[in-house]
């Protein structure tokens, strides 16, 4: 998730774990400490450049430090910081709240980074497999707006209540400009923090702040809800049969010579605040495994125009696109490079003389994890590098099992 998020979790935290006596300098120590620890984990993306790019942030960020090994470790450094005579004081007798919200904020960055389809692999070193939520929009106004509105009323000063509250608009705003949020949608997030605002503002700070942390949760497991939702909806009009009517629009141009019969993977995200709309990326491959194909489309759940615009049909495919199996274990085997890349790509695509993980590609937008093929040829192996699992060792048999 993105750092907003993160920062106001940490700060809901501080609050759930500050003694309601505690004085100025102490309830300070809290929400930085909560802020930074929730944060943490993505400081991993000071030294993404240690490999040469785009493999360095592929591997590097949500690598060692998104892992319990590795927030251990982060917890251990925090401590360090946290045995300085002024912090120690300003903790004073609430040690063990302290260090419980110390916990709970860094486990909690993973816990919101496995949401969405980006990825993460917390169980490393015993398992270096990725797991993905495949729910959550990796932007999610509606946390935002929740966990926002809780941090506003909680400020000590006015100041600081409309830093807090006038942020969070103008990311509304600039969200619902840039037609990531949809208008309905920010309607809906204003009327609900509007009442939320009116009843949260009779409670105690903590008590608002769990309010907030429980509707968020609420909220998320609606979305993972919704989510087994749009995946009935695919199974019940799969890409094939799109494929059956129209033909496959890269690369082959019939049916009949894709025999696609295996299903590989299925990567969904709710569209940002508007869980009723789902993009997802069908991974498939034909039953000789010579290739395997990768379909974009969208779910409209509910309503028929959830999505934008109205339409017969729950889910909408787009072109598919065909890849080869067999280049792509020639590139695996023989390409030091892309078998790096690999570590990361779950959707990979081929083409033009580079290779894109099709779940970040798109006609507004540029595809921060393409590279060029053939880097290899110049003598030198990136290096630095993890040992993650590729995402697809099912098609690539790899035979890693950890």
């Amino acid at each position: 998730m993105d750092n907003l998020t993160h920062s106001l979790v940490g700060a809901a935290l501080a609050e759930l774990t500050l003694p309601a006596d505690a004085p100025r300098a102490t309830r300070r120590t809290f929400f930085v400490a909560g802020i930074v620890a929730a944060n943490l984990p993505d400081a991993d993306l000071v030294y993404t450049r240690i490999t040469a790019p785009p493999v360095g942030y592929l591997l590097h960020h949500r690598g060692h430090t998104h892992t319990l090994a590795g927030i251990a470790v982060l917890g251990v450094a925090i401590a360090a910081v946290c045995a300085l005579p002024a912090i120690r004081a300003s903790v004073g007798a609430w040690r063990n709240r302290f260090w419980l919200l110390i916990a709970l904020a860094l486990v909690s960055h993973l816990v919101l980074d496995f949401w969405n389809s980006y990825g993460v692999h917390p169980f490393w070193p015993l398992s270096s497999r990725w797991f993905y939520g495949d729910a959550v929009y990796i932007l999610e106004p509606w946390l935002w707006a929740l966990l926002g509105a809780a941090a506003a009323l909680n400020a000590q000063s006015r100041v600081g209540r409309v830093l807090v509250g006038g942020f969070v608009a103008v990311l509304l705003a600039l969200g619902t400009w840039m037609h990531v949020i949809p208008w309905p949608a920010l309607a809906l997030i204003l009327v609900v923090t509007a009442c939320f605002v009116a009843l949260a503002g009779r409670l105690t700070a903590q008590r608002r702040s769990a309010v907030a942390l429980v509707l968020s949760a609420l909220y998320v497991a609606g979305v993972f809800g919704m989510r087994q939702v749009a995946k009935a909806e695919v199974a019940s009009t799969p890409a094939e049969q799109r494929d059956s009517e129209q033909g496959v629009g890269h690369d082959v141009v019939s049916h009949a010579a894709v025999p696609i019969r295996r299903p590989v993977d299925l990567v969904l995200s709710a569209q940002a605040a508007n869980p009723l709309c789902w993009s997802v990326l069908s991974i498939t491959t034909d039953a000789p495994a010579t290739m395997y194909v990768m379909t974009r489309g969208t779910v409209a759940l509910i309503l028929p125009n959830a999505c934008g615009t109205s339409r017969e049909r729950r889910v909408a495919w787009e072109s598919p696109q065909i890849q080869s199996i067999a280049r792509l274990r020639a590139l695996y085997a023989n390409d030091c490079w892309v078998r790096a890349w690999l570590q990361f790509g779950r959707a990979p695509e081929i083409r033009d003389n580079a290779i894109s993980d099709l779940r970040y590609s798109g006609p507004d937008r540029s595809n921060f994890t393409t590279m060029p093929i053939g880097q290899w040829s110049s003598g030198a192996c990136p290096r630095y590098l993890t040992d993650w699992r590729p995402p697809r060792a099912d098609i690539l048999q790899a035979g890693q099992s950890r």
